[in-house]
């Protein structure tokens, strides 16, 4: 039976497999350089970006069935003497969208077609022939290929694959082994010719992610990077350098439109970005950015006749497949962190950039940017530039601010007090209400107009000023002997208190009568009295004392 066969060749085979996913009809072996956009914004941008980025490794396995030797299922023998299936295994770049695990990549990676997956398949069987029918060495590739290049369509006519498996798997930058990869599943996908945009999930939170642009808005001759994993394989000792992606830069060239003729190999309505930016195996499914950190557009082929012509499938059409997937594109928490970090960082503020970072850290550790990030930040905190205070405009505005808050305060607190002295309550008197008057100019309220009523009142003490006449004591007439009235009668001085005549004093039955005020409605008499008693300041003839308020 025809199970023996080489490790090695296989090996060999898988590397070519690799290899082929950049194929002389839709693939450039390799882009050419352009000079590097040396801008701080696109610096700044691939900066933001790169912790985004990761590894997509696809593993395509299956046993082949040639009906040329009875149906047999061939495979190749594994180390403990069994029999494994043919592996190609492929590796090209990805970078998350959400930060629960989405991530971009290119379809002719995470989904290829069922030709393709045979025709990879179908490599690695061809190299194990080329050493046991082709009568090749194992270490002659020369002779593998051509045995391979001779037979391909004859093997494809005669062989089936059974049992197909294809395997995903992710590797962040933070992972050093390759059993550190995380499982992946395929949600979406568009295929080569068309969008070549497929759509992978993975369990994570917190991953960084990348904002997807408006592709519309590119014009040529915008400078752009790609970030990536160009001709990456992986080696057991330095998986970790292997993580870290590359970016180069250049320019957008020219915008394509597939269909009608106009340019073969897409789709009709299918549009891509030309740009001479460098870009290889490997980098296929990763982003190009422009100088704001915003994807607009994907890796996804060569041209073969150039070494620095490559093409981007447009953000606008990678859209389409991302909602396919139900993912959403939208910054997290981790993000936020990693770009204020990144601020601080660069403005030599070390100091408020580096707790920052560490709490990007805490987040997850996936983020690797913000793990060096903190580390370089701390080194560097006796170079530390203090956040200066706000500019003299932000500190004008809250001078402004402040003065305008006064007024408003000023102005309320006026209203109130104007509102406490406005005419309220009338003064509440024995004899009746009395309503304060208000001074229109100044507006205060001026002395109440005395009450229309008063109370007989109780005698008050002795004044503080002596009466301009001499004290008369009268009392009213006996009874039985009534005063006769005079037939014109002289004004009368006031009468002092009674407390003041002179004890036993028995007034004459011709004395005048006493000046007391006329009986009023209830028959009650109010005393009149020329000084107040209390201060000194003269009633007039009022009832009330018009500086103290003092009534009698």
């Amino acid at each position: 039976m025809r199970y023996g066969r080489l490790a090695a060749v296989a090996a060999v085979a898988a590397v070519i497999g690799g290899l082929s996913l950049v194929n002389p009809l839709t693939h450039a072996s390799a882009y050419g350089a352009s000079p590097a956009d040396t801008s701080a914004n696109l610096r700044q941008a691939g900066a933001i970006a790169k912790p985004s980025i990761v590894v997509v490794q696809v593993e395509e396995s299956a046993y082949v069935k040639d009906d040329r030797y009875g149906n047999t299922t061939y495979g190749q023998t594994n180390s403990a003497g069994g029999v494994d299936p043919f592996t190609a295994t492929f590796i090209g770049t990805g970078f998350f969208i959400s930060s629960d695990g989405y991530i971009v990549t290119a379809a002719h990676l995470a989904a290829p077609s069922a030709d393709e997956i045979s025709a990879d398949i179908n490599i690695q069987y061809l190299a194990e022939d080329a050493v046991v029918v082709g009568n090749c060495s194992a270490t002659d590739q020369a002779c593998i290929d051509a045995f391979t290049t001779q037979n391909s369509q004859d093997y494809l006519l005669h062989s089936t694959l059974v049992q197909e498996k294809t395997t995903i798997t992710v590797f962040t930058q933070n992972m050093t082994s390759v059993d550190q990869a995380l499982p992946g599943e395929l949600k979406s996908s568009s295929p080569m010719g068309q969008r070549d945009t497929a759509v992978i999930k993975v369990s994570t939170t917190n991953a960084p992610v990348l904002l997807m642009g408006d592709s519309s808005t590119v014009q040529d001759s915008d400078p752009i990077s790609i970030i990536g994993y160009p001709s990456t394989a992986f080696t057991s000792s330095n998986l970790q350098g292997e993580l870290t992606p590359t970016l180069t830069t250049g320019a957008v060239t020219a915008h394509k439109t597939g269909g009608g003729g106009n340019f073969p190999g897409l789709a009709n309505g299918v549009n891509v970005l030309q740009t001479d930016t460098m870009s290889t195996h490997g980098n296929s499914g990763g982003p190009a950015i422009d100088s704001n950190g915003k994807v607009i557009g994907i890796v996804s082929y060569g041209d073969p006749t150039s070494t620095n012509t490559g093409f981007l499938i447009t953000s606008n059409d990678v859209a389409d497949v991302i909602k396919q997937a139900a993912a959403t594109n939208a910054l997290g928490p981790i993000d936020n962190l990693w770009r204020q970090g990144l601020t601080d960082y660069n403005g030599s503020h070390y100091k408020a950039a580096a707790p920052i970072f560490h709490n990007c850290a805490e987040l997850n550790p996936m983020q690797v940017g913000c793990v060096s990030y903190e580390q370089l930040a701390t080194a560097k905190f006796s170079k530390d530039v203090p956040i200066s205070p706000p500019s003299s405009g932000s500190g004008m505005t809250i001078i402004f601010i402040i003065i305008g808050v006064v007024v408003v305060a000023g102005v309320v607190l006026a209203i109130v007090l104007m509102k406490r002295r406005s005419p309220g309550a009338a003064i509440a008197t024995a004899g009746g209400p009395s309503v304060p008057v208000t001074n229109v100019s100044s507006g205060m309220p001026t002395e109440p107009p005395a009450p229309r009523y008063a109370p007989a009142a109780p005698a008050p003490p002795p004044p503080a000023a002596p009466a301009p006449a001499p004290p008369v004591a009268t009392a009213p007439p006996p009874p039985d002997v009534p005063a006769p009235p005079s037939p014109v009668a002289p004004p009368s001085p006031v009468a002092p208190p009674a407390s003041e005549a002179a004890p036993g004093a028995t007034a004459p039955a011709t004395a005048p009568e006493p000046d007391v005020a006329a009986p009023t409605g209830n028959g009650e008499a109010h005393e009149v009295l020329e000084f107040c008693p209390e201060c000194g300041h003269g009633m007039e003839g009022h009832p009330f004392c018009g500086k103290c308020g003092y009534r009698p």
